[in-house]
């Protein structure tokens, strides 16, 4: 016999390799006690298996019929139950039942439709009402603010000379033009302003002019249909609250100059204020010359005396703010306009140089608007010949 370790041969007999030891296989091959051994061992644990495998499906089959009959007990009384009341109510089955249901169902259906959209449209008309409560909270606000301004600071003008309807229409409009220069920032001094319709024989040649010592505005009663008569002369006032001439000599050529400005100030705000370069149309059509268009572009020139400050040289001024407006829109322009005028003293007046004024006005584009209109600005005094 061959060993399997040292492959040297053994008798038959041998259990043992002789030279190496090694148990020989064959004995345990041909040992047929060892191999009945074995087999009686596998059959035992093979038996044993499968009588703990039928115990344990017994057992599970046991626990699940116990189960399913305690189930049945506690869920059959509610059927039972729930089938007697049916049959009470006379329904023979639970189809019958599902079936009432779901025409019911059906019959409410139509009206939780409704019920829904009605709410939608409650929910809706509550945002409109929130929506129109809040503006109105706004608006009363600025009708609170709008009162507090018109009774502390607001001028009132006593109008003369003319009643009725036409008395209450240039009321109405005086104070829409003074709320207009308010908002530029205009702080009325709180005094009546005298308002005289007069007739033609008292104007001593002149349809309109301000008197700044008795405080009254003079208009003759042919044009006091016209606002833009009512307008210039309370310009008149507003421009010359900021400087006081009461000791200057209203004729002095000195300062004609300065004349021209303000009066083409006093145009100009009187025609933005009625979004039109067209001043006293109304008065045009009686056939006057009192109408003047500021859209058309009109060349500098030097005042010779006071009528050609206060008309022809102030109609050029008044050309070319318009224009500047055309540039920048009427909210900068007339604030720029104003504010720059307010910035004058007396010395710049009395120097008599219309460049101090376009330099004042640059100054204050550069603090209001940072200077970004600058160019724009010199330009059209510059191509109208003022330098």
């Amino acid at each position: 016999m061959e060993c399997s370790n040292c492959k040297s041969q053994n008798e038959e007999s041998k259990k043992y390799c002789g030279d190496c030891g090694t148990y020989l296989l064959s004995n345990i091959i041909n040992d047929t006690d060892l191999k009945n051994r074995i087999e009686s061992i596998l059959e035992k644990k093979l038996k044993d298996r499968q009588v703990v495998e039928i115990e344990i499906t017994e057992n599970i089959v046991s626990k699940l019929a116990s189960w399913a009959k305690l189930f049945a007990y506690f869920i059959g009384i509610p059927l039972a139950i729930i089938l007697f009341i049916l049959g009470f109510l006379g329904y023979n089955s639970y189809s019958g039942f599902t079936k009432l249901i779901s025409n019911t169902e059906n019959k409410i259906k139509p009206q939780i439709e409704q019920a829904k959209l009605k709410v939608d449209s409650i929910n809706k008309e509550a945002d409109i009402l929130k929506l129109n409560f809040e503006k109105y909270k706004r608006l009363d606000k600025e009708v609170e603010e709008l009162t507090k301004t018109v009774n502390v600071i607001a001028e009132k003008f006593k109008i003369k000379g003319i009643s009725g309807d036409r008395k209450s229409k240039i009321e109405s409009s005086l104070n829409l033009f003074q709320n207009y220069l308010q908002n530029l920032g205009y702080s009325p001094k709180g005094n009546d302003v005298n308002v005289s319709i007069e007739s033609a024989a008292t104007m001593n040649g002149t349809a309109c002019y301000y008197d700044g010592k008795s405080n009254t505005m003079h208009i003759d009663s042919s044009y006091s249909d016209d606002p833009d008569l009512f307008f210039r002369e309370y310009m008149h006032r507003v421009l010359y609250s900021k400087i006081d001439l009461t000791n200057s000599d209203f004729y002095d050529k000195n300062k004609f100059w300065f004349y021209s400005i303000e009066s083409g100030l006093a145009n100009y705000f009187t025609c933005s204020f009625n979004d039109t370069p067209i001043f006293a149309s109304t008065s045009a059509k009686k056939g006057n010359d009192f109408e003047i268009n500021f859209s058309k572009k009109l060349m500098f020139k030097k005042p010779v005396d006071m009528n050609d400050a206060m008309y022809t040289v102030s109609n050029m001024w008044g050309s070319a703010f318009w224009e500047i407006r055309l540039l920048l829109g009427k909210d900068i322009a007339d604030k720029l306009f104003y504010t720059s005028w307010k910035a004058i003293s007396l010395n710049t007046y009395d120097n008599n140089n219309p460049n101090e004024f376009i330099s004042i006005l640059l100054n204050t584009d550069q603090i209001i608007e940072e200077g970004k209109n600058k160019i724009g600005i010199k330009e059209i005094f510059d191509k109208r010949g003022l330098k």
